[in-house]
């Protein structure tokens, strides 16, 4: 009987995008490559980009892009950044300003420089809030009284106002949009070359997908 072997194909992610991009990838790859094992890590920043350099990762999803030997990054998406709240909460309508929104009832969930630039232009610094996150996978267990709010990407918070039970603002003045960036070897194995070809253009779809969403028209 010859041994049955599978094709290895690695990705790393950050945590936060694991929900978003994840499963679509995954069933596609499972769908339009056989015989394929698909590994996927749960990373840092700094560490997709150190997992990709050395071969490790044949492809990285981060929010940074960064300058690194051996390594393309590449713009994939973008997406606004809404405020999310519990129901029950007051609103004052589809919108709201940085000036109705308490430091001290803030789920915050760190999204980069930028965004970390212009949130200390409106409130104090993040340990003021309510509580503070590196993994938006996890606001969902803590957002859960009327009066609280975060910020997070649109697609989460839509994500989140589908189960009924957060509701969606906008900003008067807005954060920067939240960009996610891929990450491959200047030099990828001949393997890895193959899958990226065929995922390529389905990752392109999917961020032309992502891009033509538009905010909702009022706050639910």
């Amino acid at each position: 009987m010859s041994e049955y072997k599978r094709s290895v194909f690695s990705i790393a992610s950050l945590s936060s995008l694991n929900m978003q991009a994840i499963p679509d990838i995954s069933d596609f790859l499972h769908e339009h490559i056989s015989n394929l094992h698909l590994r996927i890590f749960t990373s840092h920043s700094q560490d997709i980009y150190d997992l990709v350099e050395q071969h490790e990762a044949d492809l990285g999803f981060t929010l940074f892009a960064r300058e690194y030997p051996n390594v393309h990054v590449e713009p994939w998406f973008s997406e606004p950044m809404v405020v999310v709240r519990p129901k029950g909460t007051l609103l004052s309508g589809p919108v709201c300003t940085p000036q109705e929104l308490r430091p001290e009832n803030e789920v915050y969930n760190y999204n980069g420089i930028r965004f970390q630039d212009w949130h200390d232009e409106w409130w104090p610094a993040a340990r003021n809030s309510y509580v503070s996150l590196d993994n938006a996978n996890l606001i969902p267990l803590l957002l859960n009284k009327p009066g609280q709010w975060t910020i997070l990407q649109v697609s989460l918070a839509r994500r989140m106002a589908a189960t009924g039970n957060y509701c969606i603002q906008q900003l008067s003045t807005p954060p920067p949009a939240r960009h996610c960036y891929l990450v491959t070897h200047l030099h990828p194995t001949r393997h890895a070359a193959r899958i990226l070809d065929i995922l390529r253009p389905y990752l392109q779809d999917l961020a032309k997908t992502w891009n033509q969403r538009t905010l909702p028209e009022e706050a639910h």
